[in-house]
């Protein structure tokens, strides 16, 4: 083997390795992600039970505000990872909404419902016509 040939070697190595470890700190991140949101759901769950939600968003709070089981067939739209095309699908979703929905939650997953007011353009009103086509699925990441 040349000398040439064991730097490329060796460049191709490190570079794998590079992408592998960035690849798990990634998927760390995803886990304490997902974790800190599954807290959040579960006080959020237990603050709706408990009465603690106001009358002004009791409206907004579903039944069922949880994610999907990853058992379950689900048909609705999943926020947290469609697509453009299947978030412009949703009624009253143009390519703007989309858009800032996808921005939204690129800077933090949607945990609630109620999480998809902090999207501009999305309002109680909107967010109502949406509520039952929607879901917050999370896919589960192994390290």
């Amino acid at each position: 083997m040349t000398p040439r040939q064991r730097l490329v070697f060796g460049v191709l190595i490190a570079t794998i390795m590079l992408g592998q470890m960035s690849s798990w700190f990634i998927g760390r991140q995803r886990i304490v992600e997902y974790l800190t949101l599954e807290v959040a759901v579960a006080q959020a769950s237990a603050s709706t039970e408990a009465g603690a939600v106001s009358s002004d968003d009791a409206a907004l709070v579903l039944e069922d505000d949880r994610p999907c089981s990853a058992d379950a067939l689900c048909d609705r739209v999943h926020v947290n990872w469609a697509t453009h095309e299947q978030l412009q699908a949703l009624p009253g979703i143009g390519p703007v909404l989309a858009n800032n929905i996808i921005a939204a939650r690129e800077e933090k997953l949607f945990g609630t419902m109620q999480d998809l007011l902090r999207v501009t353009g999305i309002g109680p009103k909107r967010l109502e016509q949406i509520k039952d086509l929607i879901c917050l699925e999370i896919y589960h990441v192994t390290p």
